[in-house]
């Protein structure tokens, strides 16, 4: 979505752009890109969606985990994805292909995700712990 400044030069308002995953479980969380090309969300069809951010049109279908994708994320330099599960894994994902990268094990149903500023660590939040995983850059 892009707003265009009103000639007052505040942010005239966007169009409308909603997007459903297949199978209509629902969309849990979203993160977009760093450029702003692309939308993730993790949905409740324990599945990770990936659309075009210019016209909706879905690029990626992650699949893998076993129970719902309640966290996302993307890397800073945009190439990869983190999804947090309630399978108590973390999955690292090619942002561009959809290809699995690693997974990681919680103690606990993941519900937070993130990566570091540098893009070197997979931060996640499951139950009473905070994991923290290398993943190099």
């Amino acid at each position: 979505m892009r707003t265009t400044p009103s000639k007052s030069g505040t942010p005239a308002p966007a169009k409308k752009s909603c997007q459903s995953p297949a199978g209509g479980g629902g969309v849990s969380s979203v993160a977009v890109s760093p450029d702003g090309k692309r939308i993730v969300a993790g949905t409740w069809d324990k599945a990770v969606k990936v659309w075009a951010a210019a016209d909706g049109k879905e690029l990626l279908t992650l699949a893998g985990h076993a129970e719902n994708v309640p966290c996302v994320a993307v890397s800073p330099d945009g190439t990869r994805i983190a999804s947090g599960s309630g399978d108590k894994t973390v999955r690292l994902w090619d942002a561009k292909t959809g290809a699995a990268v690693a997974t990681f094990e919680a103690a606990a149903p993941v519900a937070a995700v993130a990566f570091t500023p540098d893009g070197r660590r997979v931060v996640a939040g499951a139950g009473k712990t905070v994991c923290v995983w290398a993943v190099g850059k």
